[in-house]
């Protein structure tokens, strides 16, 4: 049996997908946080962020099922946010 580095997992090279975000040449990489406590799926963010950062429109399709209703991930379409419905509420637990 062979021993892992978990540090070789967590890093490393990574498939470069700007050819795939339609970029001519590799753009400095970047991330952001969201506030998941907050976040109504709108991917108002994702829109935000393309434009700040000149990202091209990547022909996006949607299933028009709701706000979660993203066909596919890829390099330029990058959100994608899970809904849960709950039939009881939730209640927050007494200080």
């Amino acid at each position: 049996m062979t021993t892992v580095d978990i540090r070789d997992l967590l890093s490393g090279p990574e498939p470069d997908p700007a050819g795939d975000a339609g970029h001519t040449a590799h753009p400095e990489r970047a991330g952001f946080f969201t506030d998941t406590s907050v976040c109504i799926g709108c991917k108002a963010c994702e829109v935000a962020c393309k434009e700040w950062n000149a990202i091209p429109e990547d022909g996006l399709s949607l299933t028009g099922m709701s706000y979660d209703n993203s066909e596919g991930l890829g390099a330029s379409t990058w959100r994608h946010v899970a809904f849960v419905e709950q039939s009881v509420p939730v209640r927050a637990p007494d200080p």
